[in-house]
């Protein structure tokens, strides 16, 4: 008899400290765990109510309604799939909107298990889990927000790619039908130049943080480098200031293809037999246009101290390739081109604005 007391106060003991054990974890843990009946009234919530809901675990039990805890658009379904879990026999895992106290709102998961009595197999009560898990969706939709950012910059790369590859084409075309210009060496060597002017603008562009604008005075820093090494003319010193100057692509690609078509002429035949001479291109904040008749937000100035130009030059009436580009490019843009060929040296101006008239 001894032997069977002891027994049964070990064995009491060990419930005793599970259930301490038991009572630790459910009153320290985050998830709320609660429990109700079949009526859907509330037997038991843990302590960590307070913290994720603002109730008390008594002020919970006195609640008329556990829904007026879930957002109204989520009631309906989460009421077919409890009716459907106790059918069906199965846990169930619920994404919804659960209501703080004050009011505000914040995602949560429950994980509802059904409890059916042993004798009669009846529904007996449910068991549920929730959790808190504004942090994981949070982070998620900026999971998909990033990948319909990408889906779009990847459609607008496929459209600027499209639209650069028909800049190429009729480029060529215009090249190859001008009777001027059927040197091959020489086709190349300006369509090469082209290539490379509108791929140095793509991948600054795609470096940056912005997938829509440039610092075109940025741009053509390192762009100045890739003419001038192309033609191996050491003595021709560069000279350059560039204002700070946001564009967008849609500005960015013709000016940038008016430059390399200016500085390549500065090249080609503003110092014949390899004379020595300065090139000086600058970019300017401007407000005023000389003319007054439109007002620009800035200049680019293309100017060196060559031969100069030829008497009555007008580059409108030029047949060559680089000329018929700078017209066409500088009207699409909608910029004021002045040239200035008195001796010695020649001075291209644009006038143009940040942003294209609509």
């Amino acid at each position: 008899m001894h032997k069977e007391i002891r027994s049964i106060i070990r064995a009491g003991t060990r419930v005793e400290t599970d259930e301490e054990q038991c009572r630790f974890v459910i009153d320290h843990v985050p998830d709320v765990i609660l429990r109700m009946d079949r009526q859907f009234r509330i037997i038991y919530v843990s302590p960590s109510v307070l913290s994720m809901f603002g109730y008390l675990p008594e002020e919970m039990q006195q609640l008329p309604s556990l829904e007026m805890l879930i957002g109204k658009e989520f009631r309906t379904e989460m009421r077919n799939e409890y009716l459907s879990m106790v059918h069906a026999r199965q846990p169930i895992i619920l994404t919804h909107q659960a209501i703080h106290r004050n009011g505000t709102t914040f995602w949560a998961e429950s994980l509802v298990n059904p409890v059916f009595e042993n004798s009669s197999c009846r529904f007996k009560e449910s068991v549920t889990v929730i959790r808190n898990i504004s942090a994981r969706m949070a982070y998620e939709e900026s999971l998909a927000e990033d990948a319909r950012q990408k889906d779009v910059m990847l459609r607008e790369i496929h459209h600027r790619v499209k639209n650069q590859f028909a800049i190429l084409v009729n480029l060529m075309n215009m090249q190859k039908t001008n009777p001027n210009e059927q040197d091959p060496a020489l086709f190349f060597t300006e369509l090469q130049g082209r290539i490379r002017t509108m791929a140095l603008l793509h991948e600054m562009l795609y470096q940056s943080f912005d997938t829509e604008n440039i610092d075109f005075g940025q741009y053509l820093s390192q762009l100045l480098p890739v003419i001038t090494t192309a033609f191996h003319r050491k003595a021709i010193r560069v000279h350059h200031h560039f204002d700070p100057c946001i564009l967008g692509m849609e500005m960015a690609m013709p000016l940038s293809l008016i430059v390399n078509e200016l500085i390549t002429n500065t090249y080609k035949y503003a110092f014949p037999d390899h004379q020595q001479g300065d090139l000086w291109v600058e970019l300017a904040l401007d407000h005023h246009h000389p003319s007054g008749d439109q007002i620009y937000s800035h200049k680019l100035v293309i100017r060196d101290n060559g031969k100069g130009l030829p008497e009555g030059f007008s580059i409108e009436n030029q047949p060559t390739m680089g000329s018929q580009i700078i017209t066409l490019l500088a009207d699409q843009i909608e910029a004021r081109l002045l040239v200035s060929g008195e001796k010695p040296g020649t001075s291209f101006t644009i006038y143009f604005s940040d942003e294209q008239k609509g």
